[in-house]
């Protein structure tokens, strides 16, 4: 799973940077946070709105989990999206 977040308290004026910091993911950035993680919770002190396929909702709590090979899908012939690791 790979993540990326805004971090909270950043004025608005600050977000073309933040843009720029997605172009290139580095764990050393200003306003992003970038981790290559199999899971990750997230605990917040007011409820944090969310969309969990097309229906909003809130949490305080929460676990975002990748599950290998959840998702199928379709793709052409030597897809430069889909690398093998050996």
């Amino acid at each position: 799973m790979v993540a990326w977040f805004v971090r909270a308290g950043k004025a608005l004026s600050k977000l073309l940077d933040a843009v720029r910091e997605l172009q290139v993911l580095s764990s050393e950035s200003q306003y992003i946070s970038y981790w290559q993680v199999p899971w990750a919770n997230f605990d917040a002190v007011r409820p944090v709105p969310v969309n969990l396929d097309g229906e909003p909702a809130e949490f305080t709590q929460v676990r975002y989990e990748a599950t290998p090979a959840a998702v199928r899908l379709i793709v052409p012939p030597g897809c430069p999206m889909i690398h093998c690791r050996s």
